[in-house]
């Protein structure tokens, strides 16, 4: 069991307290090591104590303090039925975190240790941005417009389209900032960018609860619409993962004039997933057969408890789609991807849209990321937010379109 710990607290995804020891309050952080697995922790403590677990994506866990002495702290996070029991010593909170019958020692540090992106843009920014909104089955969304500094010549402008989940404007996931870096990267290559922030993020969560990728492909097209009307000639669209599957969409439609996908779904979403659990799975040590089986369970899981999003993407079928696209098309794909995993959906691709163009980068991930095993595990440890050889390949290839 000790063999599968980390993994177990990996997948619980997801009281308050008061600290009236002063010395105690804010950010304490520290890494769960176990052979040969580290994942790192966050515990925020204050009034509303919370822990965070970054690898994972996963923020703001309740967590209530239970005991706290001048030598001693007790903490109890009851959505993961974990407890933490330290004593202070030296600026350090050293104690042991227990989990599913099992402890792991842990060292906690005062102070949020922050992620290196050394891609992400930092301002001054040799080109315009400009803050715009777009109506889209009665409710507003909220974007960036990136702009060339240089009037000039009219430039295509590309819409970016996020994946899976709910995402804001720079489809930030493990502190990496993807579309941010590559509207950057755009911008001073003479290509505009709209970037925005998926329906119901940061606000009303029912938005969103009753969305599917059909709702989300409307709020891509009303953006399309948006930069019609704004005056662009050009209008193009970039999707990742869940958004390259929508680019497919719209592309069928003849609404955008090229599109990129990244990591795009052109398999059926069910069977997209059951390889995708299959793989992480017998990564932790699950033989074939086991893994097939519990990949098997965890869909019908998501039939019955995936909600209209989840049962929608289950049944979503790409292919009709591409066999409508006649525009540009490039499909880019890491073949180190386990999400969206690369042969299969090439594949399809290349016998649906025979004029697509495709490319296939050795030792990248689903996040286009240099990488080791391809695991969403090792993102957030990943310094490069996205492979520089991607940023250049899309960037040619925009600059050799007629448009």
């Amino acid at each position: 069991m000790k063999k599968y710990l980390l993994m177990t607290i990996m997948l619980l995804a997801t009281t308050c307290a008061t600290i009236r020891a002063q010395q105690i309050e804010g950010a304490w952080g520290g890494m769960l090591r176990e052979e040969g697995k580290v994942m790192p922790v966050l515990f925020r403590l204050g009034w509303h104590s919370t822990l965070d677990l970054p690898s994972q994506n996963v923020r703001g866990i309740p967590v209530v303090v239970t005991e706290r002495t001048i030598a001693t702290l007790k903490l109890k996070i009851p959505r993961m039925d974990a407890t933490f029991e330290g004593v202070l010593f030296q600026g350090r909170i050293i104690g042991s975190f227990r989990i599913g019958g099992e402890s792991l020692t842990l060292a906690l540090t005062r102070g949020e240790p922050s992620a290196v992106r050394p891609q992400t843009p930092v301002r001054p920014f040799p080109y315009r941005t400009r803050e715009v909104k777009f109506e889209s089955a009665g409710d507003t969304l909220r974007g960036t417009l990136t702009l060339p500094r240089e009037d000039g010549s009219p430039y295509p402008v590309v819409l970016l389209v996020s994946g899976a989940g709910l995402h804001d404007r720079d489809e930030e996931s493990f502190e990496h900032r993807p579309f941010a870096v590559i509207a950057d990267a755009f911008a001073r290559e003479g290509i505009a960018t709209l970037r925005y922030d998926d329906r119901g993020y940061g606000n009303d969560a029912g938005i969103a609860g009753s969305a599917t990728t059909l709702s989300f492909r409307d709020d891509a097209a009303a953006g399309i619409d948006f930069l019609h009307q704004a005056g662009f000639a050009h209008v193009g669209v970039l999707g990742h993962g869940e958004g390259g599957t929508i680019a497919f969409m719209l592309a069928a439609e003849g609404r955008p004039d090229f599109i990129i996908s990244m990591s795009g779904m052109a398999e059926r979403g069910d069977t997209t997933l059951f390889r995708q659990n299959r793989a992480v799975l017998m990564a932790q040590g699950f033989d074939q057969r086991n893994a097939e089986n519990q990949s098997y369970m965890a869909l019908g899981k998501m039939r019955v408890n995936g909600g209209r999003w989840g049962r929608y993407f289950l049944d979503l079928d790409p292919a009709p789609y591409l066999r409508r696209v006649v525009c540009p098309t490039l499909a880019l794909s890491g073949a180190k991807d386990v999400q969206v995993m690369s042969a299969p959906n090439v594949a399809i691709i290349r016998r649906c849209c025979p004029s697509a163009e495709i490319k296939v980068y050795p030792g990248l991930n689903y996040m286009l990321q240099h990488c080791t095993s391809g695991l969403p595990v090792e993102y957030n440890g990943i310094e490069e937010t996205i492979s520089p050889e991607v940023l250049k390949d899309m960037i040619g290839w925009i600059k050799g379109l007629t448009l």
